[in-house]
């Protein structure tokens, strides 16, 4: 029990020094003409698309023959997550698609096995991570004893075409790109001030009716009760955001129709969405 109390007591202690760091930043404009406005209810019928059901199993069976993710500590994203992901970029037909943070590179597999699924020969992926994610002597694979490197995972998969690897941190590539996209998946800094910065320009490289997806998004008065580790940053950043602007709206998952963890279907995910 003990280190129950300990866990929740740093993690409050992580959670007000996140806010506090967040209130010392000035408001940013956020401009939400070219988001999606989704509601919940369609976020849930899109989880309940059966036409989904065998399409995701057999990108799931592809991945799993050339690379298998049994530990997710490293911060790779969970199998459910994975899934919901492929869902959504299945569903919204994603064609130009933005990662912000790498990793292992568990969610760009999914996410680049739903572009190529949806057929356009042009469609292209952009993973944008802080670390040199293939070949860095830093890189996480290394580390959690993965077998091989994102980038190759991807070549194996057929899929490296497709996919384009950049070493950068998020302000600085979203500051400078003049590409734009119609999906983006939020899953890089966890500082709450960061993320508050990120969004916005994020929201400006979006194609008309485009998406954003967050990942670790939790309600902050959660925090260190469900998920300990997560959901601190992005939660404040985008509720801070959401606050300033009303067109701007957050729909959590919540929950998904399949696991995410043992004996659980909690999500993190997130739409932010136009209101």
């Amino acid at each position: 029990m003990i280190p129950s109390i300990v866990k929740f007591g740093r993690s409050r202690i992580k959670n007000l020094l996140q806010i506090s760091a967040l209130n010392k930043v000035k408001s940013i404009e956020s401009n939400t003409s070219n988001l999606r406005a989704v509601s919940a209810n369609e976020i849930r019928g899109i989880f309940a698309d059966e036409s989904l059901e065998a399409d995701w199993h057999e990108a799931n069976r592809q991945i799993n023959s050339v690379i298998q993710v049994g530990h997710i500590g490293a911060g790779g994203v969970n199998k459910g997550d994975r899934r919901a992901l492929y869902y959504l970029a299945r569903h919204f037909r994603f064609e130009s698609f933005l990662e912000v943070g790498t990793n292992i590179g568990t969610s760009t597999r999914s996410i680049a096995k739903a572009l190529e699924k949806n057929g356009r020969l042009d469609a292209n992926l952009t993973t944008v991570d802080i670390l040199d994610v293939n070949d860095g002597a830093d890189a996480v694979w290394k580390s959690v004893g993965l077998p091989m490197s994102p980038r190759e995972s991807l070549r194996r998969l057929g899929l490296e075409s497709i996919v384009n690897f950049v070493i950068s941190d998020s302000i600085s590539y979203l500051s400078s790109t003049d590409k734009k996209f119609d999906g983006v998946f939020l899953d890089g800094s966890h500082d709450a001030a960061i993320v508050y910065r990120e969004i916005p320009l994020v929201l400006n490289a979006l194609k008309p009716g485009g998406v954003v997806i967050m990942h670790d998004f939790l309600p902050p008065e959660l925090v260190g009760i469900r998920f300990t580790k997560g959901g601190v940053g992005p939660s404040h950043a985008a509720i801070r955001l959401a606050r300033e602007n009303s067109k701007l709206e957050i729909v959590p998952v919540d929950t998904l129709p399949w696991p995410t963890r043992p004996r659980s279907n909690n999500t993190s995910l997130a739409l932010l969405v136009k209101a």
